[in-house]
Formats: structure tokens, sequence, C-alpha cells
């Protein structure tokens, strides 16, 4: 299981369902931005007073990894403080606070907007990671019980790792819910995975938070400790609110301008996110060739769904 003389990867593939083709109404390409803060996030003033009666709604998951970087997010109903404390096994415990902010459509359309329920989410940028290192992490900003869980360290070049790659899960949730337990059996067995590559159609219709809620609970025991990396997918533009952008957020290490392509090195891996709907996008094409002619990974894996 792995590659001789050089860093050892494994990927887990497993793929659910077939392609049913959507409805999607698309941001334009050029839309997207690295501005403060990005597109589909309002940043909020979190209220502490309401930590400790705050319920979380759905999570936490991690996200967005790269060299020495995880992020951590979760939402809740109030616009509470995002407050971690993050303790490296055998070492100190220290306190890392994030943004709040509510996620906001970027179509520009009568019908579809003001269409996003009133919650709030929290992104929590975990960095000094150091590579194999496990870190249990406790959230602060919620009522008793605190939500908690654990992670490793993300890889750095050489280093040895294994990941999960898999796609479209939609609202089969029977084969997701086994996939997953299938995956959990394989980290009982071998040990956990470095992250999860999912490529896309996560859900059937992306503006459904009944079924975003599902795809957390499915999937939240493994999230909550192997960060994703998501595809953006046709059913995740579905019905025109790009909820997908407010739920992840981009590795910090991306020179993509957009949230919805990026790209990350993991170890000796070089990973570039495509989005579908902007493959003649002359900006999202120049970026795509400027990032795998600057990268010298020894491998290079392009996803796109």
């Amino acid at each position: 299981m792995g590659v001789k003389d050089t860093a050892r990867f494994t990927p887990l593939a497993l793929f659910l369902g077939a392609l049913i083709l959507g409805a999607p109404v698309l941001p334009a390409c050029g839309d997207d931005s690295k501005d403060d803060p990005p597109p589909g996030k309002e940043l909020v003033k979190p209220d502490p007073a309401l930590d400790p009666v705050t319920t979380i709604r759905r999570g936490p998951w991690l996200n967005a990894p790269s060299a020495g970087v995880v992020t951590l997010s979760w939402t809740t109903d109030v616009a509470s403080s995002s407050r971690v404390e993050l303790t490296p096994e055998g070492g100190q415990a220290q306190v890392v606070e994030g943004i709040v902010f509510r996620p906001v459509s970027t179509i520009d359309d009568p019908i579809l907007a003001g269409t996003l329920p009133t919650t709030f989410q929290h992104e929590v940028v975990l960095d000094g990671l150091i590579s194999g290192q496990r870190y249990n992490y406790r959230i602060l900003s919620a009522g008793d019980p605190k939500p908690e869980g654990s992670f490793l360290g993300p890889p750095e070049l050489g280093d040895d790792f294994q990941f999960f790659l898999f796609g479209d899960t939609r609202t089969n949730d029977a084969s997701h819910t086994e996939v997953i337990s299938s995956m959990a059996d394989l980290i009982a067995r071998e040990g956990p995975v470095a992250f999860i590559l999912h490529t896309g159609d996560m859900v059937s219709t992306g503006s459904s938070e009944d079924q975003w809620d599902e795809f957390f609970v499915i999937e939240g025991p493994l999230l909550k400790e192997s960060p994703i990396l998501p595809v953006y997918g046709n059913h995740e533009a579905i019905l025109g609110r790009t909820t997908y952008e407010g739920i992840f957020a981009n590795p910090p290490s991306s020179t993509s301008p957009s949230d919805r392509w990026y790209s990350v090195d993991m170890g000796d891996l070089h990973i570039a996110v495509l989005d579908p709907y902007c493959m003649e996008f002359e900006p999202h094409l120049d970026w795509l060739e400027e990032d795998l002619a600057s990268s010298t990974a020894k491998f290079k894996i392009l996803a796109v769904h």
C-alpha cells in the first residue's frame, strides 16, 4: 500500500450514484474575489454573552487543510463568538478565535435573493500545526456538553499519508451512510487519513438546508477528525443559491481568486480543484496554467466534477 522510494499516499476510492442533470443558476465566473469578506459571507459582530446557551446546529467539521493549517467550522442559530481550545497531545492548551458570518446569496435574482436561512457560521483557522502531531480541540463558545474532536497536523514534503476520494453522495442516504461507515472501519484498521477529497454533488439540491443538514449528519463523525477538500458540482448550483461557498473555506495557501476553484499542496501531492462551469473562463484557465507550471510537486491531481 504505497509508492516505493517516494512519499506514500493511498487514495481509497469509493464512488456513489450516477449523474443527474440539474437546473443550475450560477454566479458569474468573474464575481469571485479575495475580498474581506468573500462572496457569500457577511461578517457579523458576535455576542460572547450568548456562548453559554449556544447550541451547535451543524458540525463541527474540518476543512481547507494545507501545510500547517486547518480550518474548523460550525453553524449556530445565534451570533455567539468563535472560540476554540486547541491542545497538542502532551502539550499546552491555547485559545484560538475565529470569525462569525451570515451566509448570503451571491446570485442577483429578486426571486432567489433572501432565501438563505438566518443562521450564523463560524470559521476558526488553526495554524502553526506540526505534521503528524495529534491535536485535540473543544469549542468553548457553546453550551455544555461542548463539542470536541481531534485531528492530525497536515502532511508536509516527504511525509507518508493516505486520503479518501469519493463523490456523488447526493440523497442516496443509505449508500452514503454505508460508505462512510466503511471509511471509519478503514481508519480503525489502518490509521487516520490526511484529508477527504469529495468530487462534487454532495447533495441533490444545493439550496436545500435540510439536505446539507443530512449530509453533515452522515459525514459528521468523519469530518470532525478528517478535513475535507470539496469540488463544486452541478447539484451544488441548483436553484441558484451558492450555499456551498458559505459552508466551505479555501486553503489559505491557494492563489485562486475564487471560492469555487483552488489548489493546495499536501505533502508531495499537488491538488488543483476546478469549477466545471468556468472551464472556458479565461482567468480560470490562466490561473490553472500558472498554478500547474509553478508546482514542483512529484504528483499532481486535477479534480473537476
